[in-house]
């Protein structure tokens, strides 16, 4: 009787690690359907402010985008229909360029978070370790660190030799396994070209955070990054800060 009480009591065990990579996939494969889903349902104010400052960090140049989104403002421009894959639509974010093209992009080339399609492939670039639950803004969170794989997979281009060399935390809801917070680094140089003849990345950080409507739909809340790179003989330094602010419903589309 004790045996079969303890087997049904509760327990707050971790879920396998491989269960939550393969969560992790699978729900970034609805991620293109829930983004239309907010675009389509609610507005917000896009703010976008890069920074880029001399190798000594002065500021040199500073700008500020806001964009005002509201699908029900006269001249809305209805958001693409996501393709049936679940991948980013964008044509300047295929994937499907040849390795010449994907080596010979530029360092400050704006890559984005529909850049980093997120695959089986993907995860097995990286090796992780799961530390545990933690609470954030009310949501129960699994913690996961990560580091490149051993031996390193082989890159196509700068972007992939880029995350070849990234670490960091990542925190994913424990209900659907949602990657609500990243916290990533890169732990070894990138050069550019034979040599870094072209250039070279020698610092990047990037913190992204997600929140989820009460209609249970997620969007991206903020994004910041800052690089140290050079092109040829020009360093740079650059930051960037992105934020999704005044969010709210304004369309009745049934979820």
């Amino acid at each position: 009787m004790c045996s079969a009480l303890a087997a049904e009591a509760p327990t707050n065990a971790l879920p396998p690690l491989d269960t939550v990579l393969h969560g992790i996939v699978q729900r970034a494969e609805a991620d293109a359907r829930i983004q239309q889903e907010f675009l389509a349902r609610y507005a917000f104010v896009h703010t976008v402010t890069r920074q880029e400052h001399t190798p000594k960090g002065k500021l040199k140049k500073r700008k500020t985008e806001t964009v005002s989104h509201d699908p029900t403002a006269k001249n809305a421009i209805p958001p693409p229909s996501p393709p049936p894959n679940g991948s980013s639509s964008r044509p300047d974010r295929s994937h499907a360029r040849p390795e010449a093209a994907a080596n010979e992009e530029p360092l400050d080339r704006p890559y984005e978070r529909e850049d980093v399609v997120v695959t089986d492939g993907l995860m097995r670039r990286f090796e992780f370790t799961l530390l545990g639950r933690e609470t954030w803004e009310a949501l129960p969170l699994l913690k996961l660190d990560f580091r490149p794989a051993v031996p390193t997979l082989h890159a196509k281009g700068v972007l992939e030799r880029l995350i070849n060399s990234m670490a960091g935390t990542l925190w994913v809801d424990e209900r659907d396994y949602t990657v609500v917070r990243i916290s990533l680094r890169l732990i070894d140089k990138v050069n550019v070209g034979v040599g870094g003849l072209l250039g070279s990345v020698s610092a990047f950080q990037c913190e992204f955070e997600r929140f989820r409507t009460p209609d249970q739909l997620w969007y991206t809340r903020r994004v910041d990054w800052r690089a140290e790179y050079r092109e040829f003989l020009v360093q740079k330094i650059v930051e960037q800060q992105e934020t999704r602010t005044e969010v709210r419903r304004v369309s009745e589309t049934a979820p």
